[in-house]
């Protein structure tokens, strides 16, 4: 029975050494491990900053072997440029965001978002100075 888990793991362990759909799949349950723990205990920070955190935790401690994760690192590193496709051809349909009128867009999100930040913070500080007073 030992010898029959034991060869398992260690097939295991060499299909996901050398598959990089592995590994790369190994990541995505990673993230998605950091954002169930995220969501489960309402943790204020994003999911796959959790996971990453953890997977660099455990790959300082040795509990799991870098080449497990090196092919799937480099195959999603090589096909970054697909991820970012969808954005590019957004630019190159509205060319009048690279035009004058994307430059007045640039200026008013440059100005209107620190205006947002700003006044929902002045409401959300009001509101918690108003709030001890409606309790009395």
């Amino acid at each position: 029975m030992k010898l029959a888990i034991f060869k398992t793991c260690r097939t295991a362990r060499w299909h996901l050494s050398r598959n990089w759909w592995l590994q790369a799949l190994l990541f995505i349950a990673i993230w998605a491990l950091g954002e169930a723990v995220v969501r489960q205990f309402s943790i204020p920070i994003p999911g796959s900053v959790l996971g990453m955190g953890a997977l660099l935790a455990a790959l300082e401690l040795r509990w799991i072997s870098v080449r497990w994760f090196r092919r799937g690192a480099r195959g999603l590193l090589a096909h970054l440029l697909l991820f970012l496709t969808p954005a590019m051809l957004a630019v190159v349909n509205h060319r009048e965001l690279i035009s004058m009128t994307g430059l007045k867009l640039i200026v008013a999100v440059l100005i209107g978002t620190p205006l947002v930040m700003i006044g929902t913070a002045v409401v959300v500080e009001i509101g918690f100075r108003l709030q001890p007073i409606r309790e009395r």
